[in-house]
């Protein structure tokens, strides 16, 4: 069975919207996002390698007329809008991505001794990353901007970051 949070945050310049899935393998730990700057730190049940943070961006929503609400694309399910680049581990630039690339300052797990995360003993894997969406707003602008966390082969987090105004 898949499990589906959802959260909602709102500060003076931003909203943010959290959705996860997990299939009692994934997590959440921290996701903390300052400006631009994302923090991130998950826990995995599995054996799984985080490849790369896949970025999708839809503008802002608006006031939509009847008509419109029946044209595409809102008149088909959810989207997670058009995909505008990924995030790597710093050092693995991925020249052959579609979109934009942006290098993660941190990739990997720091001595969890002096961590202010808990660890749970049966976690096999720990991901924590931080990086900047300065790129994909200097191009996009304001919007939604959704990541992925991925292996190459599923997807186990969704999280919006909504850009209400450039900093």
């Amino acid at each position: 069975m898949t499990g589906v949070d959802i959260g909602l945050y709102l500060d003076s310049e931003n909203i943010y919207m959290v959705l996860y899935f997990e299939k009692d393998i994934l997590k959440l730990d921290s996701i903390v996002t300052t400006g631009y700057l994302v923090d991130l730190f998950l826990q995995f049940k599995e054996d799984i390698e985080m490849k790369e943070i896949k970025v999708y961006y839809q503008p802002l929503p608006h006031n939509l007329t009847i008509a419109e609400l029946n044209e595409l694309p809102y008149s088909e399910g959810y989207s997670r809008g058009k995909y505008v680049g990924s995030v790597v581990p710093e050092g693995e630039g991925n020249a052959n991505a579609q979109g934009i690339s942006v290098e993660a300052h941190f990739w990997g797990v720091r001595d969890h001794s002096q961590s202010k995360y808990s660890i749970d003993p049966d976690v096999q894997n720990h991901l924590q990353t931080m990086f900047h969406l300065t790129d994909f707003v200097n191009e996009y602008g304001t919007g939604v901007y959704t990541i992925f966390c991925t292996d190459g082969i599923g997807e186990y987090l969704s999280y919006s970051i909504w850009i209400t105004k450039l900093l």
